[in-house]
């Protein structure tokens, strides 16, 4: 009876101990990126950045309003395409792949697409937007000691993130999401953090386009409502 005891307060300890790990890992993350009161602050953004694509060189603007929408431009063989999410709907034009006309983006995929419309990040006040974090424990990527936490959005979208023991920065995350009726993974990395005002963002890394640098991120910009709207045919 004595072991039973304490083989259950040892296991409610460990289960309380996970909790409070995510929880701390995910507090110091905001601190060293510039606090929670900064990062609520940010409201809308833009950046330009060129990504290596195979070894060719594909120039993109982004812009964003948070939690309303946001627009990627890029430039393939001299056409430009373009991805537009908001928070109700979302269309693209790819013009190298044949399209003449913007097209509608299915649900399924604009599920995993909206939690980027957080620009403020998906960190700052987790729980009160749905979202939920397991600790999954340490691990190395790349030669750097790392914490892995799995967090699971209000759409079930589920995404492990990889945080640098030394910096508190995250520096990978993996997401699960559905791509024509099929689960896959997109992973994304980061580095070359800087700070844009009172904000810590990294400036490098790779993700479904290939190497990314970004030449020039502005915080609380002017942004044209317009630029989100699916232009009549």
């Amino acid at each position: 009876m004595k072991n039973f005891f304490l083989f259950t307060f040892f296991l409610g300890y460990s289960l309380i101990s996970f909790g409070q790990t995510a929880d701390q890992i995910i507090n110091d993350h905001i601190k060293a990126v510039g606090g929670a009161d900064n990062w609520k602050k940010v409201q809308s953004m833009y950046a330009e950045m060129n990504t290596d694509f195979g070894g060719v060189k594909v120039p993109i603007k982004m812009w964003g309003i948070n939690n309303k929408a946001m627009r990627i431009e890029f430039v393939v063989q001299g056409m430009t395409g373009i991805q537009v999410v908001t928070e109700k709907e979302g269309w693209s034009l790819m013009p190298f792949m044949g399209q003449t006309k913007p097209e509608p983006t299915p649900e399924e995929q604009l599920k995993g697409s909206r939690s980027q419309l957080d620009i403020q990040g998906k960190f700052i006040d987790y729980a009160a937007k749905g979202s939920s974090v397991e600790y999954l424990g340490e691990d190395t990527e790349e030669g750097v000691e790392v914490y892995k936490i799995k967090l699971t959005d209000k759409d079930k979208v589920e995404t492990t993130c990889y945080f640098e023991k030394e910096t508190s920065y995250l520096i990978k995350e993996s997401t699960k999401v559905m791509v024509q009726g099929q689960e896959q993974e997109q992973v994304s990395t980061f580095s070359n953090f800087k700070k844009v005002g009172d904000i810590v963002l990294p400036h490098a890394g790779t993700g479904g386009m290939g190497s990314m640098n970004f030449d020039k991120i502005e915080i609380n910009a002017k942004v044209d409502e317009t630029l989100f709207v699916m232009p009549k045919q």
